[in-house]
């Protein structure tokens, strides 16, 4: 097969220019010394989001790196103990981090989020966590009901990272709405983007307000201390216009994901998990594991040979960053280091927007690096499930 280029996925046109040339004829920023709210197109957007996926508070701001930071100091997080993936964006850990609070990094289960057998290990009743950070990794839900029973059970409290997972769904909840403060992303390489942008939810009228005040100095009360973060107008009036064909944009990706796992699922050379049951997964990426037998990056880069992008791990484990090694645990996170070192590699789905054509193109790559893996390697295509994840299916923290 010769190389091929992949066309670049990007839903800007016609609509959010439009939106983004009516925000132009308004000031910039609405927002005023004192005024909680500002701007019609920010405010459009909050009143949206809020339509959208069923919650009672929406703050736009201008990141979910600042979401996350002005959510944690809601909650009032400063010198207690945070649970959080070490699989994750450094945001995810960089913000109570900023706030003094003592992390703790925790193991990951087979869809690559927080183990919740894993935190209730961290609940002993001396010094207990007051929050727990779930990032719901590469589009699928963390196993979202489960922490927050955990986290509220024992007086914590729950945020969703779930800036890669907009309309991810478990049991029917929206990704982003089951923890007491969820934080999504409109970054440029999101499924739904306005350039830079995040927006914080949230049923607590109390995190709401306290939230409102730290992206905005907080001027309504002379106590409050607060920064800059809000989101411009042009920012909102594109995210506007993204939010509303969101679900359309979204699917595309579920569906060129469903496409690529058929194609793949007879492969012997990667194991690809299934959404978790009653989980709905939007694939801000496609990860997969590669036979324990076949080299990892010789895989990838064999794959790259023939034109096709997959990316090898992902973040190194928080934990080995400069910034956050005082935090290492003791006996590090397994399952973590594993993927990441030797069989995690993924498809950048909200990178790339093959035609159906390409769409082959990539299944029969796929199948050649796999005859291949056959003829250098010695491969087993019927291991059971702790030869491909290292770890045995888990069981309910709650069973």
């Amino acid at each position: 097969m010769s190389r091929f280029q992949l066309p670049l996925f990007n839903t800007i046109g016609e609509l959010e220019r439009e939106y983004a040339m009516d925000a132009m004829d308004a000031p910039l920023s609405a927002f005023l010394a004192g005024d909680l709210e500002g701007g019609r197109y920010v405010e459009e957007l909050e009143t949206k989001w809020c339509e959208t996926f069923g919650c009672t508070h929406a703050i736009a701001c201008n990141s979910a790196t600042s979401g996350l930071l002005a959510g944690c100091h809601a909650i009032g997080v400063s010198n207690e103990t945070v649970l959080v993936s070490p699989y994750t964006m450094s945001a995810t850990a960089s913000a109570p981090a900023f706030l003094g609070a003592d992390l703790e990094f925790t193991d990951i289960d087979e869809n690559y989020c927080l183990d919740p057998n894993q935190v209730a290990k961290h609940f002993t009743g001396f010094f207990d966590p007051k929050v727990v950070i779930a990032t719901n990794l590469f589009g699928h839900p963390a196993q979202l009901k489960l922490l927050a029973q955990l986290a509220h059970a024992n007086g914590a409290f729950l945020i969703e990272d779930n800036a890669q997972a907009p309309f991810a769904m478990e049991g029917g909840s929206y990704a982003g709405t089951v923890g007491d403060i969820g934080v999504f992303s409109l970054n440029v390489h999101k499924h739904i983007q306005s350039g830079e942008g995040g927006v914080v939810v949230t049923d607590n009228d109390e995190f709401a307000h306290a939230i409102r005040l730290f992206i905005n100095h907080g001027e309504m009360v002379g106590a409050a201390v607060g920064l800059n973060l809000r989101m411009t107008e042009i920012t909102a009036a594109i995210a506007c216009a993204q939010l509303s064909r969101g679900k359309s944009i979204v699917q595309t990706r579920v569906d060129l994901a469903e496409k690529l796992i058929e194609g793949l699922k007879d492969n012997p050379l990667v194991k690809i998990n299934p959404p978790r049951h009653g989980c709905k997964h939007v694939y801000y990426v496609l990860p997969m594991e590669i036979n324990p037998n076949v080299s990892r990056d010789w895989v990838v880069k064999a794959l790259a040979e023939e034109g096709v992008p997959l990316v090898p791990g992902y973040v190194a484990p928080l934990y080995w960053l400069p910034a956050f090694k005082e935090f290492a645990p003791k006996h590090g996170c397994p399952i973590t280091e594993k993927l990441h070192k030797e069989s995690l590699a993924y498809f950048e789905i909200c990178a790339y927007d093959p035609t159906d054509a390409q769409v082959k193109q990539i299944i029969d790559a796929f199948a050649r690096v796999n005859d291949r893996a056959q003829k250098s390697f010695t491969m087993q295509t019927d291991l059971p499930a702790e030869r491909w994840y290292g770890m045995s299916p888990s069981k309910s923290w709650l069973s």
